[in-house]
């Protein structure tokens, strides 16, 4: 089976499509931080939390299905062939039309 009809590959470029938000939540949450508006943190916080959280759920449960699979490659050279091939599949959508 085509590695990129996996559910655990799936599972890994959904959970590198959610960093991109959370790391950017995560800055505003640091600039409200620095302006001092309290309200503004929290809710920040809170929303940078919903996202990163399931975002690392993710990422360990496709790892760890791609190695229980027997998926995931063991030589380095087929490994950054299989992160440069996730990383096409993540950016792909944002460079559409």
């Amino acid at each position: 089976m085509p590695l990129r009809r996996t559910r655990a590959y799936r599972l890994l470029v959904w959970a590198f499509r959610c960093q991109p938000v959370a790391l950017v939540l995560g800055g505003l949450t640091a600039a409200s931080t620095l302006v001092e508006v309290p309200a503004l943190t929290a809710v920040l916080a809170a929303c940078m939390a919903a996202f990163l959280l399931p975002a690392v759920v993710l990422g360990v449960t496709g790892m760890m299905m791609l190695y229980a699979g027997g998926l995931m490659p063991r030589d380095m050279a087929r490994r950054q062939a299989m992160t440069g091939m996730l990383w096409r599949d993540v950016v792909r959508p944002l460079r559409q039309p």
